[in-house]
């Protein structure tokens, strides 16, 4: 794998990350600065259930696990 589509894949999962934390946001009651894709969650008093929750933290620990693996194999590819 080049190191061009090492860097595009990381860059792709960041952005996976900036998202997943705006709507993190929304649900906790913080407004983020773009709109929400799905203005039915931007409702007020609606609360995310237990599912959708667990389902983000999940998300979020395999994008993270995602960038930290293709960090590494970025860095090899360069020394």
């Amino acid at each position: 794998m080049s190191v061009r589509a090492v860097v595009q894949v990381l860059f792709s999962e960041h952005g996976k990350l900036n998202r997943l934390a705006e709507l993190s946001a929304s649900f906790s009651g913080q407004r983020s600065p773009s709109p929400s894709p799905n203005p039915a969650l931007e409702l007020p008093g609606r609360c995310p259930s237990k599912r959708e929750v667990l389902a983000q933290h999940q998300e979020v620990r395999r994008l993270r696990d995602d960038v930290a693996r293709l960090q590494v194999q970025c860095n090899a590819l360069q020394a």
